[in-house]
């Protein structure tokens, strides 16, 4: 028995109340017409959801191979049946885990319509561990996957829709198809930021979407007055397609990027490796954010997810010295290119905290080019540099920087 997944489970059983009427706001825990096990209060309710959500994540096996929905369906049951019966939850608790940890995990090859995106090569596409489609041109080979799917291979031809162009897919382990589809989900969207860092810039020219994707679309207005009126349209976003197999920057080694597909896939990343890849999705998620303020701040983030050595701590004076002493370090040659650095942190730094504490929401253009381009010049380091290939973590960034300082 897992005593932490019993202890959470008793948790909610402390809170439920049985045998008597529900009055306000409550929630029930059986749809059925017996007597209703209820959840009463705000607090409570809230209190409830979150605890559903800690037994899902708190076995590794559950959560990576088990879809949320039937932990929020069954473990319900076994409270209900709990109170009914006057028995404890142990027992079902067991059998529950031991049934769903029983079923055999399967790799499933997740497809996915992709936008934004040109290509006529005679072969799919391979970026690390995703594959993209022409449709028109890979047809058989996607069809061919779907040859021995039950209950049904032509599953596929009746999924796409005249419009479809390109398809990506990527391939996930789970037990189930719900889990297996928001597994691919999460990794559609790592991809969309890492095509936007890789690719993207304010200029907003280039959307490649799967999961989130703006579409070509424009601004239009009109207006009038007493005695005049006028319209306008504006291009937004994704008024460039980008081609795929005529890009070798998606693969470049002087930038590194090459070397975030190998990150992406791999299962254990040292801790430099997920602030590398974190940095990366902020900087994609602000390249597609239309709202300077808010893609301004994702910027800072990676530049926070990339060197902040206290990752539990809030951002004071300190913290941020210590993070724009390490870019001035990381990035800077000469003193006087890291004075100038140091100062351009602490500025970004200052327009960040005005932003996150209610004050002025106004950024300029070069701000955020200046955050960009700070943000993106780290990355690259900690990915291209000699010096780093073998560095695992923040503190060995740390201790490098302690030697530059006082050699």
């Amino acid at each position: 028995m897992n005593k932490k997944i019993l202890s959470l489970v008793n948790q909610i059983k402390d809170i439920c109340e049985y045998g008597v009427e529900p009055r306000g706001r409550h929630e029930c825990l059986n749809s059925d017409r017996g007597e209703k096990v209820f959840i009463q209060g705000e607090e409570k309710i809230r209190k409830y959801h979150n605890l559903l959500e800690q037994i899902w994540k708190s076995d590794n096996e559950i959560y990576e191979t088990i879809w949320d929905g039937i932990i929020r369906i069954e473990v319900p049951k076994i409270i209900v049946n709990s109170f009914r019966n006057d028995i404890p939850v142990d027992k079902e608790l067991d059998n529950l885990i031991n049934q769903l940890l029983g079923i055999e995990k399967q790799e499933w090859l997740i497809f996915m319509e992709i936008y934004g995106v040109n290509m006529e090569t005679e072969k799919p596409l391979e970026f690390g561990q995703f594959t993209i489609y022409n449709w028109e041109k890979h047809r058989n080979i996607v069809v061919d996957k779907f040859k021995s799917a039950e209950p049904d291979p032509n599953a596929i031809n009746k999924w796409i829709k005249e419009d479809t162009k390109y398809l990506i897919s990527v391939a996930v382990t789970s037990r189930d198809s719900s889990r297996a589809k928001s597994l691919a989900d999460e990794k559609f969207r790592q991809v969309e930021n890492i095509f936007a860092y890789m690719h993207g810039g304010i200029s907003h020219h280039f959307n490649i979407g799967i999961v989130h994707y703006d579409g070509d679309f424009s601004n239009r207005s009109i207006s009038v007055s007493s005695s005049n009126m006028t319209s306008a349209s504006t291009q937004k976003s994704g008024s460039h397609k980008i081609h795929l197999d005529k890009n070798i920057h998606f693969f470049d080694h002087v930038n590194g990027n090459h070397k975030i597909w190998e990150i992406a896939r791999k299962i254990n990343k040292s801790d430099i490796e997920k602030r590398l890849l974190i940095a990366v999705e902020w900087i994609g998620k602000g390249v597609n954010d239309l709202d300077d303020a808010k893609a301004f701040v994702q910027f800072i983030f990676a530049i926070e997810g990339l060197l902040k050595q206290n990752e539990g701590g809030i951002i004071n004076a300190s913290i941020s010295s210590q993070i724009s002493e390490f870019a001035a370090f990381l990035i800077g040659y000469t003193l006087e290119e890291r004075i100038k650095i140091e100062k351009l942190c602490k500025n970004l730094y200052t327009k960040r905290s005005a932003i996150a504490h209610g004050g002025s929401q106004s950024i300029t253009k070069e701000d955020l080019e200046n955050a960009l381009d700070l943000s993106k010049k780290l990355v690259i380091k900690i990915l291209t540099s000699p010096e780093f290939s073998c560095i695992n973590s923040i503190n060995e960034i740390a201790e490098w920087i302690k030697k530059k300082r006082y050699s």
